[in-house]
């Protein structure tokens, strides 16, 4: 996990994808980042898993954005291992 972002805006489809390796992203979605950590110190989910419940998270921590049930959000906010900072902070590092 590289950040925790609201999503500020509704999905929407941009006439040009952006590619990614052999990945077509085609839809824009305006995020607002409070905290993020900086480049090479992301937090590892995998320990939280068991807090966050829910069988399906395997599949759903593989996607680039994933959307959190009611109660989750404040665990992923708990700022594991201090590694989240303001975003103005470590935003220079990428």
């Amino acid at each position: 996990m590289i950040a925790c972002a609201p999503v500020a805006a509704p999905a929407r489809r941009v006439e040009e994808p952006v590619r990614l390796a052999d990945r077509e992203y085609p839809y824009l979605v305006e995020l607002e980042i409070g905290v993020l950590a900086p480049i090479g110190e992301c937090v590892e989910l995998a320990p939280l898993v068991p807090k966050l419940a829910g069988r399906a998270w395997s599949g759903r921590a593989r996607r680039g954005q994933v959307g959190t049930r009611a109660g989750q959000d404040p665990l992923l906010r708990e700022n594991p291992r201090g590694r989240l900072r303001g975003r103005d902070a470590v935003a220079c590092t990428y």
